[in-house]
């Protein structure tokens, strides 16, 4: 059977005793539990207490610590709408280590809801419009805001290790308001230019680079409605593009694993991706000098993106091959769509684990209904 991760959020375990149950069932050893989110209406098919939980802000699961934030351009703002208030993350990891489950602090970091920050501070495309999901990691206060969170999180938690997710620039298609953006009919290479970020921060990066920020914005606008590949519409400022997104990664990987490590947490998963431009939130995975040298101080996983079943095992495998010396795991969801019988279900464990995953990352068993985690389990039985 697959090592397994499975996710939940506080609300799923405070006040539902059967949750240690429903990880047993599918042979989970470490639990995700968010200890940083941004806003979300979840549904909780399988809790005593309630059906749909709203927590519409970005918000900590320990407490907010005013001294900890008094000089902070950016801030989260503490959960009071939930099972466990404040300290949400430290009642539900109590409990799920009474249960004998590790338990991983799940931190999204540049995925944002209701944080007031002002626009420079996020991404930014080529039209001029910011977007209000997204921040943006090329600005130095969006480093520190991620260098913060992580270590309150490890202070106040003292999780078992770390689970990072939205560690880089953030694209257009993962927004977290209610979207409205389907009828626009924008194509992966569209949604990938409007990925693109005008920050002053980014901007400051392509002239580094090379490129100039104004024509390279100007170009965007240009080849948008006849962009067939993202990279090719860039031009010769692609390179500048990449090379400015992957120092912005660098800097918060760099931030998160710094504090960690200052603080005895030796092992980081990052939600991450082989492609240039991700379409979710996990951020295109360090060049390998740089993870070799973050994993001296940390044990590094990254975790490729099983959203889409169609992709999850090319995902995989593009990851392995680009960040060698890395143990490897993926996301697979039973949360959405129709999922899969269950031999489908389990020739897809089954694949990922050929690609290279070690572990599979199960999203998310406070969402699924029962029926749903018993047909993953199963799978997970045979895989």
């Amino acid at each position: 059977m697959a090592s397994v991760t499975a996710y939940l959020y506080p609300w799923d375990v405070v006040g539902d005793p059967d949750v240690l149950q429903r990880l047993r069932l599918v042979g989970a050893d470490r639990v995700a539990l968010a200890a940083c989110y941004h806003g979300v209406r979840a549904a909780t098919p399988a809790h005593p207490w309630h059906r749909v939980v709203s927590s519409p802000v970005t918000s900590l699961f320990v407490p907010v610590r005013e001294q900890a934030w008094a000089d902070a351009a950016l801030a989260p703002q503490a959960a009071k709408l939930v099972a466990g208030g404040e300290n949400a993350f430290v009642t539900a990891a109590a409990g799920l280590r009474a249960g004998g489950f590790a338990v991983d602090a799940w931190i999204v970091l540049a995925h944002v809801d209701g944080l007031k920050a002002a626009p420079e501070l996020r991404v930014t495309n080529a039209w001029g419009d910011a977007y209000s999901h997204a921040l943006c990691p090329s600005q130095p206060d969006v480093v520190e805001y991620a260098r913060r969170v992580t270590r309150e999180v490890i202070e106040l938690g003292r999780p078992d290790g770390l689970i990072i997710e939205a560690a880089g620039p953030m694209p257009f298609g993962h927004a977290g308001t209610h979207e409205k953006t389907d009828a626009a009919g924008f194509s992966r290479p569209q949604q990938d230019l409007l990925s693109v970020c005008f920050c002053p921060g980014c901007s400051a990066g392509y002239r580094r680079s090379g490129a100039d920020a104004v024509s390279l914005a100007t170009r965007v606008r240009g080849e948008f409605a006849r962009a067939e590949d993202a990279r090719q519409a860039l031009g010769d400022a692609a390179e500048a593009v990449l090379a400015v997104r992957a120092r912005a990664s660098r800097e918060v990987w760099t931030a998160v694993v710094e504090q960690a490590h200052a603080l005895s947490v030796d092992r980081i998963a990052f939600h991450a991706s082989a492609a240039p431009f991700p379409s979710g939130s996990g951020t295109t995975a360090l060049a390998s000098r740089d993870l070799a040298v973050l994993t001296r101080s940390v044990a590094l996983e990254l975790v490729a993106s099983g959203w889409d079943e169609r992709r999850a095992v090319g995902n995989m495998s593009a990851l392995a091959t680009s960040a060698l010396g890395c143990a490897m795991g993926s996301f697979v969801s039973i949360a959405g769509g129709n999922l899969p019988a269950v031999d489908r279900l389990r020739e897809l464990f089954d694949s990922l684990m050929v690609a290279g995953a070690g572990r599979l990352h199960l999203y998310h068993l406070g969402l699924a209904e029962l029926s749903r985690v018993r047909v993953a389990s199963e799978a997970l039985a045979r895989a």
